[in-house]
């Protein structure tokens, strides 16, 4: 058997442990953690990939306890003889001796009690009462609380405390979390490779997947894209163990379903055509650098010369001034919209990652236009050109002004604390876990967006038009409205399960006909919701 062979372990006689936490209370939160457990999931019970029974899944969102992370486990690797997987997503932290603590949803660098530690599940894998004959761990971890110590530092001593025959470990080298998810992202950038490798497959690899090859396929399209590399360590043959079938298939050949009789034929067709396909491209070699020469894209090569120049700007002034030309260009040429876009977009989202650090409230913090006022311009292009589709998910844009267009624009996560945003408008945006803390938003269009756990606190929205809006809770996240002024409010058609509008501010004037709850959803004493239009 060559090293690449490997034979896939009986699904039947096999578990996994996918293990996930996308909702914090002391942390940032990790929306994409969600999606990655359950796309994982979806993939290793397909029969094409491995077949796993869903009883043999065990999938475990947002853990309330250390005990049902370790419980999972131990239930796993006891009634496993075949191939264990063990995978984490989520925030990862050290301990007081350098440990690896994976953190659970109430869990924070004060409250290391609240997270797992890695060292016990490893010790539960190499137990005496432990069968798996193969071990695969697969940590996608965000080193939040590591910051003065390199990520290859921390990934050979978490290797190396995996210390179990037959395990294979690949863990994710993000240095922090800005570099493990993009915003916006459906996956955080290691699982999303992962899952795009298994998804399509390995050109011309073998029938079934080793874990190396997995990695490897990984790591080059991480690699490509300029993300920290993933690491690998292998104890035993661990790097041999296989979990998924190559889904890749080569494409049929020339005639392979015609008759053999006139197969020869076929051939020689398939020659002159490729002969005919060289000969194109030979010409079009030739003849398309006069064509470039004669007809320049004028359009488009201005827009790249000045997102080179943002690029390479030094001084405040000549940024705001790059920025300024950017979304004028944009606004006047439909050719150059996408790239000004994108460029005011980038921009915005890399100088405003969402504040690490408590308070995120902090009545002493400048306005934007005063802290960071080439930020502040390109926000304010970004609605003026418009731009469509905004992803400027976990964005920092605290004490900000938005104006213009941000229709279907995707702002979850972010903070608009103390923000201005009564000259924009936000029709079917995405605005999940978003906080809105004392942000006017009087007399806005929020008509369709989702507010899924958001959170509002002395929020302005008197007058706003919330039509079909949704208020749900995310995850176990409820969506408050603490002190919110909603009178004069449009909530028709809203969907407000779970929400908390107990201390909300409501009147005669806020409008519920045909919105919908639930036995969760918390209204202000004595306001009669059902005489207000409320549906169950």
């Amino acid at each position: 058997m060559s090293p690449e062979e490997a034979a896939m372990p009986d699904p039947r006689k096999s578990r996994a442990v996918l293990i996930g936490v996308s909702d914090y209370s002391r942390m940032h939160p990790l929306p994409a953690v969600a999606n990655n457990v359950r796309d994982l999931a979806a993939l290793l019970i397909d029969p094409e990939v491995w077949g796993l029974p869903r009883a043999n899944c065990d999938v475990v969102l947002n853990p309330r306890s250390v005990d049902e992370v370790l419980d999972a486990v131990h239930r796993a690797s006891t009634a496993t003889s075949g191939t264990l997987l063990v995978y984490f997503a989520g925030h990862g932290l050290r301990g007081a001796n350098g440990e690896l603590r994976l953190v659970l949803p109430s869990g924070d660098q004060r409250n290391l009690y609240r997270t797992v530690g890695f060292d016990d599940i490893r010790d539960d894998l190499r137990a005496p009462d432990a069968r798996a004959a193969g071990k695969v761990v697969i940590l996608d971890c965000c080193y939040s609380g590591a910051a003065d110590m390199g990520p290859a530092d921390l990934i050979e001593e978490v290797a190396g405390r995996t210390a179990i025959d037959g395990t294979y470990v690949m863990t994710a080298t993000t240095e922090s979390r800005r570099a493990l998810v993009r915003p916006g992202a459906r996956y955080t950038v290691f699982t999303g490779a992962l899952l795009d490798v298994i998804r399509s497959g390995v050109r011309n690899g073998p029938r079934f997947l080793t874990m190396e090859t997995l990695f490897r396929q990984v790591a080059d399209r991480i690699g490509s894209r300029g993300e920290p590399a993933p690491e690998q360590r292998s104890r035993g043959d661990g790097h041999r163990l296989a979990i998924v079938r190559n889904r890749w298939t080569p494409p049929p050949e020339p005639g392979a379903d015609e008759p053999r009789r006139g197969a020869g034929r076929m051939r020689q067709w398939t020659a002159v055509a490729a002969a005919a396909v060289a000969l194109l491209a030979v010409v079009t070699l030739i003849w398309r650098p006069w064509r470039v020469r004669d007809s320049p894209d004028s359009s488009v090569a201005p827009m790249q010369a000045l997102v080179s120049q943002l690029d390479g700007s030094h001084s405040t002034a000549e940024r705001r001034a790059t920025v300024t030309a950017i979304g004028e260009l944009a606004r006047n040429d439909a050719a150059s919209r996408p790239a000004g876009c994108a460029a005011l977009q980038n921009f915005v989202v890399d100088l405003l990652p969402f504040p690490r650090v408590e308070p995120y409230n902090d009545p002493k913090l400048p306005p934007l236009d005063y802290r960071a006022p080439d930020v502040q311009d390109a926000v304010t292009e970004l609605g003026g050109v418009p731009c469509p589709n905004l992803k400027m998910a976990e964005v920092d844009l605290r004490m900000a002004k938005l104006i213009g267009d941000f229709r279907s624009a995707d702002l979850g996560w972010a903070s608009l604390y103390r923000a201005d945003v009564t000259k924009a408008r936000f029709e079917n945006a995405t605005l999940t876990g978003i906080h809105l803390w004392q942000m006017n938003g009087k007399g806005v269009s929020f008509e369709g967006a989702n507010f899924d756990g958001a959170e509002f606190s002395y929020t302005i929205l008197a007058g706003a038009n919330l039509r079909r809006a949704t208020f749900r809770a995310l995850v176990d996240r409820r969506t408050k409205f603490y002190y919110t002024d909603l009178r004069g409010a449009d909530l028709r058609g809203a969907h407000l399960e779970g929400a908390d509008l107990s201390i909300a501010k409501i009147d005669a004037t806020t409008k519920f006909t045909g919105a919908t709850a639930d036995g969760q959803t918390l209204w202000p004493p004595k306001f009669d919701w059902r005489k207000a239009g409320v549906t169950t």
